[in-house]
């Protein structure tokens, strides 16, 4: 199914996979509309939704060369994979149906698809309409992040990363290396950097294409969705044997000090204490440091 309402020239196409999304989808398809650069078109994959997203998309209204796939679900891996199908143009951008989008990014988008990139993965911050203690520790995550990825600056990563959150990549080198794994329900666009990478691709880091990002609420919530990637990568692992050399298995490799630490800590009740301030009366440094240590410990595996 589509929808039309531009007839301009389309050098850009942004892939939106959505399920159960009429909630948030208007917020990602707002901002398109405001983008100084035009000349791009949308693809909406509704995943399998069982509420009216389609109806939401549809009677919309917005100033956008708008496309509509339906299809039965198939997770994110597939709802982007038929995104790329249906794209017109051979520059790709991917985004989530929750973020919001800068007027400037598709132009720099596009630029970095003239100058050849492969991949090139921008940048998130958090939207929050609580100002917690949480929000302030994902700023802080987000920034060390980035620092690991490319020292906080514009380059080429030093390891293969990539959030299809905010992301761009060129579709011939995307089914070079066989598109999104669809028998991956989560990690897939990490795999997607891995196989890139390790065939010789340099992958783009350029935190200043930022978009806003609705995160988890709480540090609980966090943790939860840790742990559900923490599933993931172990399949990744298994289906991708290539992501073993570019993390860990466990947090201490081999260190028994440092696993018996972590296990001091790997008690639900530091993160209920941490979402209601317990801890702040430590420094910033320490307290973020903290965090880490039992965010990692409510997060792994214990053999």
């Amino acid at each position: 199914m589509t929808a039309t309402v531009e007839n301009s020239g389309v050098r850009l196409s942004v892939v939106i996979p959505t399920y159960q999304g009429a909630q948030r989808i208007l917020t990602v398809l707002r901002s398109l509309e405001q983008q100084s650069f035009r000349d791009f078109e949308v693809i909406v994959v509704i995943d399998g939704s069982t509420d009216n997203t389609e109806a939401v998309v549809q009677g919309a209204g917005v100033n956008l060369q708008l496309r509509v796939v339906v299809q039965q679900n198939k997770g994110r891996a597939g709802a982007r994979n038929a995104g790329v199908q249906a794209a017109r143009t051979d520059a790709v951008v991917f985004f989530d149906d929750d973020v919001i989008v800068a007027a400037d990014v598709l132009g720099c988008y596009y630029q970095y698809h003239q100058q050849g990139e492969a991949l090139v993965v921008g940048g998130l911050y958090s939207v929050q309409e609580s100002r917690n203690e949480f929000f302030h520790y994902f700023e802080y995550l987000n920034t060390k992040w980035s620092a690991n990825l490319n020292g906080n600056t514009a380059g080429y990563m030093k390891t293969p990363y990539m959030s299809a959150a905010n992301a761009f990549v060129q579709k011939k080198i995307f089914y070079e290396v066989g598109g999104f794994d669809e028998g991956l329900r989560d990690a897939e666009d990490f795999d997607l950097a891995v196989k890139l990478f390790e065939k010789g691709y340099k992958l783009y880091f350029d935190p200043a294409l930022r978009v806003g990002h609705h995160l988890q609420q709480s540090m609980q919530v966090y943790v939860r969705r840790l742990n559900q990637y923490k599933d993931a990568h172990r399949a990744l692992r298994e289906r991708n044997p290539a992501v073993k050399k570019y993390t860990a298995e466990t947090p201490w490799q081999g260190n028994l000090l440092k696993k018996m630490i972590y296990r001091f800590f790997a008690f639900p009740f530091y993160i209920r204490w941490a979402d209601v301030g317990v801890f702040t009366f430590l420094p910033v440094k320490i307290r973020y440091r903290f965090y880490d240590v039992i965010v990692t410990a409510n997060s792994t595996d214990f053999v």
